[in-house]
């Protein structure tokens, strides 16, 4: 079972929860993890998503993580990464094969 740490299990776990707001980038989004406000928020690179067709892509942007969209229920994995001074949390996929919003 996975460690609990500031209300993220490690060191991976899948979420799912209603997007809140995407950057006006696309490189972060916050998103309320199963109801609970508030939410959290995840820094956004170059990973694998499924489409609304179930076809997964390599490249952005990503269909359900649009700038400056919100609403969107989403599904993602997130792996939790150690250095010797921090550690962070990176997005490894999104999954917006059920996406709504």
């Amino acid at each position: 079972m996975a460690t609990r740490y500031r209300g993220i299990p490690r060191p991976r776990q899948v979420f799912q929860g209603t997007v809140s707001a995407v950057g006006i980038n696309g490189d972060k989004f916050g998103v309320a993890i199963g109801g609970r406000q508030p939410g959290k928020s995840f820094g956004l690179g170059a990973v694998p998503w499924k489409d609304t067709s179930g076809i997964w892509r390599k490249r952005s942007p990503i269909d359900c993580l649009k700038p400056l969209s919100h609403g969107q229920h989403i599904r993602f994995g997130v792996v939790h990464v150690k250095y010797p001074d921090f550690s962070t949390y990176l997005v490894a996929w999104v999954d917006c094969s059920n996406a709504t919003g």
